[in-house]
C-alpha cells in the first residue's frame, strides 16, 4: 500500500515538473516575441555604420577582424552583412542564429544528463534545471535584440568545447571530438572577448579526463596563440588602485548574483546570492580538483562550467572595476551565470544522487515543485519587465524617426544626436530597417 502510494507521488512529481518546464518554456517563446527590437539602436546603430562604410568597400578583412572595444565580432558581422544585403535590415539572420544557438545549448547539455547515470527523477531535475536556466525570460533578449547575440554566441562554443572534450576512454571517436572540442574552442572569443577564458578551462577539464599529455600541450599551444594573434592591437590596460579593487570585488560579486543584481531594489540580495553561488561553486571546483579518482563526465563538465563562471566574473571585476557600485549590473552577463549554476547542478550531481537515494527524496520532490512555481513567477514578472524597457527602444526610434530629440533618447536611440541623424540619413538613402518598423512600433503601442 506504501509503495503504491509513492508511486503515484512519483508519478505525480513526474508530470506536475514536466508541465511546469513546458510552460515555462513557452513563456520564454512569448517573450522573445515580445521584446523583439528589430529596429539599429545603440550598438547596432554603429555595426551598420561600420558595414555601410567599410564592408561595401570590399575591405571584408577590416571588416571581419576589426576589434570594436576589447572584442573581435566577426560573426555578428557576418550576420549584419547577410541582414542589410538580404533581408534589409530585418533583423531575420540574429534572431534565427540566436534561436539555433540557444536550442544547441540546450540540446548538448539535455544529452549529457540522458549519458549520465543520474536516476530518472534526478535526470527530469536535471533536465528542467537546464530549461529554466537558459530559458529564463530575462536572457530572451540575447536572442530578440541583434547586438545582445554576441554573448549567446561565446556561450555556446565554450559548452560545445567543454562537452567535446572527451575524457580517458570516453566517446567512440574521441580524438574527432577533442579535436572539435578546440576547435569551438577557437571561436569562442568570437562572440565576445570572454571567450579567450575557455583555454585555461579545457586545460583543467583535459586534466582532470585524464588526457595524454599531448592534447594538454596542443591546448596550451593552441590556447597562446589564439590569445597572441586576438590581443594584438586590441587595447586592453588597466591599472587598479586600492579603492578600485573593492569595486571589482564588488563587480564579481553582483555578477554571480544575476539576475536579481540587475534590480537596484534587489542589489543586496544579488550580493547574497553571488556570494552563496561562490561559496558552493568554490567548494565543488576544489574538492573534484583534489580528488584521486577521476570525476565522472558529468562532474567533470560541471567544474569546468563553474570555473569559466568564476573567469569571466574575475576578468568583468577587472575590466569594470572602476564602474560606480550603485550602476545596474548588465542582465547580458545572465547567461555566463547561467551557464555556472547548471555547471553546479552537474558537478554536484554525485552528492545529489546519494542524498537522494537514501534520506529525502520526497522532500526534494517537494522542494523541486515549490522552486519551479516561485521560477515561473518569476519568469513573468521578469518577462513583463524586460518587454516595457525592449518596446521602449522601439517607440523612442519612431519618435526619433519623425523629426524629434529628447534627452531620454540618448538612452534608447544612441548617445550621440549629431552621429544618430547621420546615421538615420544614411539608413533612409539605403532603405535600411524602415519595413516592419512601423509595424512593431503600433504593436508596442497596443500594449499600452
Amino acid at each position: 500500500m506504501r509503495v503504491a502510494a509513492e508511486v503515484k507521488q512519483t508519478e505525480w512529481f513526474r508530470i506536475a515538473l514536466a508541465l511546469a518546464t513546458i510552460v515555462y518554456a513557452a513563456l520564454y517563446c512569448v517573450f522573445v516575441y515580445t521584446t523583439l527590437v528589430r529596429v539599429p539602436v545603440w550598438d547596432l546603430l554603429d555595426w551598420v555604420l561600420f558595414y555601410l562604410q567599410t564592408g561595401r568597400t570590399g575591405d571584408w578583412w577590416s571588416y571581419l577582424w576589426l576589434p570594436i572595444g576589447e572584442h573581435r565580432i566577426p560573426i555578428s558581422r557576418l550576420l549584419l552583412a547577410a541582414d542589410i544585403e538580404i533581408f534589409r535590415g530585418s533583423g531575420v539572420p540574429f534572431l534565427i542564429f540566436g534561436a539555433l544557438s540557444q536550442l544547441a545549448i540546450v540540446g548538448v547539455l539535455f544529452r549529457e544528463i540522458r549519458l549520465s547515470s543520474l536516476p530518472t527523477d534526478l535526470r527530469l531535475m536535471a533536465t528542467a534545471a537546464v530549461v529554466f536556466a537558459f530559458a529564463a525570460s530575462h536572457l530572451a533578449i540575447l536572442v530578440s535584440m541583434a547586438a545582445m547575440g554576441l554573448f549567446l554566441y561565446t556561450s555556446l562554443f565554450v559548452i560545445l568545447a567543454i562537452t567535446f572534450l572527451d575524457g580517458e576512454n570516453e566517446g567512440c571517436r574521441p580524438t574527432l571530438r577533442r579535436s572539435l572540442a578546440i576547435l569551438c574552442a577557437t571561436f569562442a572569443p568570437f562572440g565576445v572577448s570572454g571567450g579567450l577564458l575557455v583555454w585555461p578551462v579545457l586545460l583543467w577539464a583535459a586534466w582532470r579526463g585524464n588526457l595524454e599529455l599531448k592534447w594538454l600541450v596542443l591546448i596550451v599551444l593552441v590556447g597562446t596563440a589564439e590569445w597572441i594573434i586576438y590581443l594584438s592591437g586590441v587595447s586592453m590596460t588597466h591599472t587598479i588602485s586600492a579603492a578600485e579593487f573593492v569595486n571589482m570585488l564588488d563587480y564579481a560579486l553582483r555578477l554571480l548574483g544575476l539576475p536579481w543584481s540587475h534590480a537596484p531594489s534587489l542589489v543586496w540580495f544579488g550580493r547574497l546570492a553571488g556570494l552563496v553561488s561562490f561559496g558552493v561553486g568554490s567548494w565543488l571546483l576544489v574538492a573534484l580538483s583534489s580528488r584521486t579518482s577521476t570525476p565522472r563526465r558529468l562532474q567533470r563538465i560541471g567544474a569546468a562550467l563553474i570555473l569559466f563562471m568564476f573567469l569571466i566574473a574575475a576578468a568583468s571585476g577587472v575590466a569594470r572595476s572602476g564602474v560606480a557600485p550603485d550602476r545596474e549590473m548588465p542582465i547580458r552577463y545572465s547567461i555566463f551565470v547561467a551557464m555556472g549554476q547548471v555547471g553546479m547542478l552537474f558537478a554536484a550531481s554525485g552528492y545529489l544522487k546519494y542524498f537522494y537515494r537514501h534520506f529525502a527524496g520526497q522532500t526534494v520532490r517537494s522542494l523541486v515543485i515549490v522552486a519551479a512555481v516561485i521560477l515561473l513567477v518569476q519568469q513573468v514578472a521578469s518577462g513583463i519587465a524586460a518587454t516595457a524597457v525592449t518596446q521602449k527602444y522601439v517607440s523612442l526610434w519612431e519618435l526619433f524617426r519623425s523629426g524629434r530629440w529628447t534627452a531620454e533618447m540618448g538612452t534608447y536611440v544612441y548617445p550621440s544626436q549629431a552621429r544618430a541623424e547621420f546615421a538615420l540619413q544614411l539608413l533612409r538613402k539605403e532603405n535600411l530597417y524602415s519595413i516592419g518598423t512601423s509595424e512593431l512600433v503600433s504593436r508596442a503601442r497596443d500594449r499600452q
